[in-house]
């Protein structure tokens, strides 16, 4: 979750709102992840490297991307890592004590855009990559309903305070896409907001 705004209730035991990166061992033996390493630059495989933990089998391991850097040794305690993940999408590679040259895993050239609070992350029922309205740190993802991100809106005037009345017109770029917009303030969703037409 690169976009962590809270409507979930993740907070780090500093009580902050942090991105985060899910680990997951999908095998049948524990690995140690001493000396594995998660970076944001593919020139820098050894950004931050993991302290002796234990990850069992069908286990999940939460880092906090907060820029922290943050590595207690031992089986508990938060992981942070020293850096932070753009919510408008990044490299993001895992790699093994033994490779420095090929990560295991890598979002490459990057993940994709985020929105606040939505997870984004393996379906395995789809056997896809896609965005969670509710994601679930520390268990299985459920069914990913949304698998991608329109492109931002087009505004024919930027926003501002304005002494007289203009037309606004609203365009997307991607076809058959629906533009909905409140006047109140409130994010405009699926089903909350008018249709702008």
């Amino acid at each position: 979750m690169a976009s962590n705004g809270g409507a979930q209730g993740l907070f780090d035991s500093d009580g902050s709102l942090q991105d985060w990166i899910e680990l997951y061992n999908a095998g049948d033996q524990a690995v140690s992840l001493a000396g594995w390493s998660l970076t944001d630059d593919p020139d820098d495989p050894r950004k931050w490297v993991f302290p002796a933990r234990l990850l069992e089998p069908g286990a999940y391991l939460l880092v906090f991307a907060s820029g922290k850097d943050r590595r207690p040794e031992g089986p508990t305690g938060e992981l942070h890592t020293s850096f932070q993940l753009s919510r408008y999408g990044e490299y993001l590679g895992l790699f093994g004590p033994d490779s420095w040259e090929e990560p295991v895993f890598a979002f490459a050239p990057q993940f994709p855009e985020q929105r606040t609070d939505l997870s984004y992350g393996w379906d395995s029922g789809t056997q896809r990559w896609g965005y969670f309205s509710q994601p679930t740190p520390g268990a299985l993802n459920g069914s990913s309903e949304i698998i991608g991100i329109l492109e931002r809106v087009h505004f024919s005037v930027n926003h501002g305070f304005f002494d007289r009345p203009f037309l606004l017109h609203l365009s997307s770029p991607d076809p058959g896409s629906e533009i909905r917009y409140t006047l109140d303030g409130s994010e405009p969703t699926r089903l909350g907001g008018a249709v702008y037409t």
